[in-house]
């Protein structure tokens, strides 16, 4: 761990635990380089696995935020791609024992440790210590949208949750898998509903990775209410592409469950 022996005069030290990949850590750190310039009174310590040390530990930073690294225990960045399930599934039983042994070596006492919402195993970590914890959700605003609905029930005539594409995109989101004991279902009842007057309003999104993407589209209808939200893995990496797909597969998915006037 670098600065570990640094002793800055401050009276808030933030840990940051985000998860370990590029478009969750970048975010993570432009927030903490934006808490840093408020006061030189705060410290950050940014805790990476040795390898992401190693992949980012040079980068320009402020000087009161600081790396905690931890054991590389979980499968390497260079190959995680082919195996995202495994590597998921190593994020959420085999960081939290070297994270907490990181923090009772760190030095002032944590005052809140700020987390990637998708280790929610940080949460019993900040309870079990009296350490508020804050979940910080890097991504955008839809997937967050569709990740939320999936785990709504239906409601008497109310139903959010209409479906997913397949099985695996759930997986490789870790909707449905956040914890061996911890499932979201879909419920058996669940049905497609269109509501009887208005326009609906079509968002989508797509995460890219090194040899797949997952597309969603999440649509509201004139009221704000979401009455779809549905996801799906494409075989494709290329930004460009993977984006065009999602227009028209979301084009789509609207004609086949009856849409009659939508807006993309």
């Amino acid at each position: 761990m670098d600065s570990v022996n640094t002793k800055p005069t401050t009276q808030c030290h933030v840990v940051a635990m985000p998860y370990p990949g590029r478009g969750h850590i970048n975010p993570l750190m432009n927030l903490c380089k934006i808490l840093a310039s408020k006061s030189k009174e705060i410290l950050i310590t940014f805790v990476v696995t040795e390898e992401w040390l190693g992949f980012i530990g040079s980068d320009p930073r402020p000087d009161n935020i600081r790396f905690g690294s931890i054991p590389n225990v979980i499968p390497s960045e260079l190959v995680r791609a082919a195996d995202n399930n495994s590597f998921f599934e190593a994020t959420m039983t085999k960081l939290e024992a070297p994270f907490v042994k990181l923090l009772d070596q760190l030095k002032p006492p944590v005052t809140v440790i700020i987390h990637d919402t998708v280790l929610f195993w940080v949460v019993g970590i900040g309870n079990r210590r009296n350490i508020p914890v804050a979940s910080f959700w890097p991504m955008s605003a839809s997937i967050y949208t569709t990740f939320h609905h999936r785990a709504v029930e239906i409601s008497g005539s109310k139903c959010f949750i209409l479906g997913v594409g397949t099985g695996r995109a759930v997986q490789v989101w870790g909707v449905g898998r956040l914890h061996p004991h911890v499932t979201m279902p879909l419920p058996s009842a669940a049905k497609w509903i269109k509501p009887s007057q208005g326009v609906f309003k079509t968002n989508m999104d797509a995460a890219f990775g090194s040899s797949y993407s997952v597309i969603a589209a999440v649509a509201r209808d004139w009221r704000g209410t979401v009455v779809l939200a549905q996801s799906l893995k494409v075989n494709t990496s290329i930004p460009l592409q993977a984006e065009a797909t999602t227009l028209v597969w979301a084009f789509n998915l609207a004609v086949a469950v009856g849409f009659e006037c939508v807006i993309f």
